[in-house]
């Protein structure tokens, strides 16, 4: 018996083959959506991996929106700096924006180590935005390991900062700039730190830039002089010569208040101020180094004769009766003295916690007759009694005289760096025109 002949549906034929082709072209689509993983990509996985950052992503992405963690360093990583002794610290790295575009100019940013700190290790870490633009900021700290974390508003050009060179540092064990969200202008600075090092941050209000004092191991007779009160006095630049005028003196007492007499001030902080900038490497001349009378001409014709790089006068302010009023105040009278009057003004401010009275245009005689940049820092007031009490102490003195002595070589290392700018780009232009000419 033949068996029975079935006739095929075609039409459920048909079905069948046109889901199986939809399911083939679902899986294809799949497969093409799935981002590429080609051998660069994995490279640079694993070497996130090797240097840590990617933990340290994934850490602040987990961190509350309250405390500005929420954002991840995202972007590229370009490792500046070589591994520290093969102890597992990440070298210097830059974070970039994906996108490329004029971010204008970028925030200084420094890393000094303190002198004389004795046994531990101290160091000084600046943070300063361009154009005097007001900083504003907000910090935290992550752990495992141990880093502190800047955001600073408005600030996506500090991918191109130049980053101080941390391989020599006993403190820190990296430093990486970022953007770490592309939707909004933050830019974000992380420092990694050895295990048990203190940070202790000193800003004040309204200033364009702020410090941070990173210590360890410091015993007790040195913390006091590290936490907040450090003042780094960077070198002078070659061949730097600075007179520098104690104010009155001999038959000119200057203010007085109860048995303090402003001359034997402005000479003790003058004497202390020059044997600190003599030690960075500075030539001094001092218009008066004892308790004489020097007329307001001598001390102008003295700074004429030395013609120096800066003249630098010292002097307590004053009122006609006991205040309340105390702080700093800064004088110059021409244009070429304001950089040097607002390098000083800010150190001194910064160093000695002390209110800002502001930098001010006056036309007093030593600093309205010299050819050079010349200042006078009024750097407390004789009648506050509180602060009377400080400028006598010898301590506060030595405060005093590191704080000038700061500003007065970051205004030369602002100098210096202008001259090199300024040689370079005389010396590419000449070679332009040499090239122009032989191409005539």
């Amino acid at each position: 018996m033949a068996p029975p002949i079935y006739k095929k549906d075609k039409s459920a034929t048909k079905e069948k083959d046109a889901k199986k082709v939809a399911k083939a072209k679902a899986d294809s689509n799949e497969v093409s959506e799935k981002p590429s993983r080609g051998w660069f990509s994995r490279l640079k996985e694993r070497t996130l991996d090797i240097i840590g950052l990617s933990e340290e992503r994934s850490q602040i992405e987990s961190e509350p929106d309250d405390k500005m963690k929420e954002s991840s360093e995202a972007g590229q990583v370009q490792p500046k700096q070589p591994e520290k002794d093969n102890v597992g610290a990440a070298p210097v790295e830059r974070v970039l924006p994906e996108r490329v575009e004029d971010l204008g100019p970028p925030p200084l940013i420094t890393l000094d180590k303190v002198d004389d700190a004795g046994k531990g290790a101290l160091e000084i870490f600046r943070v300063e935005l361009p154009n005097r633009k007001d900083l504003e900021y907000k910090s935290f700290r992550l752990q495992a390991p141990d880093r502190y974390v800047m955001d600073i508003k408005d600030m996506r050009s500090i991918v191109n900062a130049a980053l101080p060179d941390a391989a020599a540092s006993p403190l820190v064990r990296s430093i990486r700039v970022g953007v770490p969200n592309a939707e909004v202008s933050t830019g974000r600075l992380v420092l990694e730190l050895e295990e048990g090092v203190t940070v202790d941050e000193l800003f004040n209000q309204g200033s364009s830039y702020m410090t941070i004092t990173l210590s360890k191991g410091l015993s007790q007779k040195n913390s006091s002089l590290s936490i907040s009160q450090a003042i780094v006095v960077p070198r002078a630049p070659s061949e730097t010569v600075i007179v520098l005028d104690a104010g009155h003196g001999g038959s000119d007492p200057g203010a007085q208040r109860s048995d303090v007499n402003e001359k034997d001030v402005t000479l003790a902080i003058t004497a202390k101020l020059k044997k600190v900038l003599e030690t960075k490497g500075a030539r001094i001349v001092m218009t008066r180094s004892d308790d004489t009378f020097v007329s307001l001409e001598d001390r102008v014709k003295i700074t004429n004769q030395v013609n120096p790089n800066l003249f630098l006068s010292v002097h307590i302010n004053s009122l006609q009766s006991t205040s309340d009023i105390h702080g700093i105040e800064t004088y110059y009278q021409t244009d070429r003295s304001l950089p040097l009057a607002r390098r000083v003004h800010e150190s001194l401010v910064a160093g000695l916690a002390a209110p800002d009275r502001s930098v001010r245009r006056a036309r007093f005689y030593v600093i309205n007759h010299t050819p050079v940049p010349a200042i006078l820092a009024e750097v407390g007031y004789i009648t506050n009694k509180t602060e009377r009490d400080r400028l006598i102490s010898s301590d506060y003195q030595n405060k005093i005289a590191n704080a000038l002595a700061r500003g007065v070589m970051l205004y030369l290392q602002d100098v210096n760096k202008g001259s090199e700018e300024l040689a370079g780009k005389q010396t590419s232009q000449i070679a332009a025109s040499g090239n122009s000419k032989s191409a005539k």
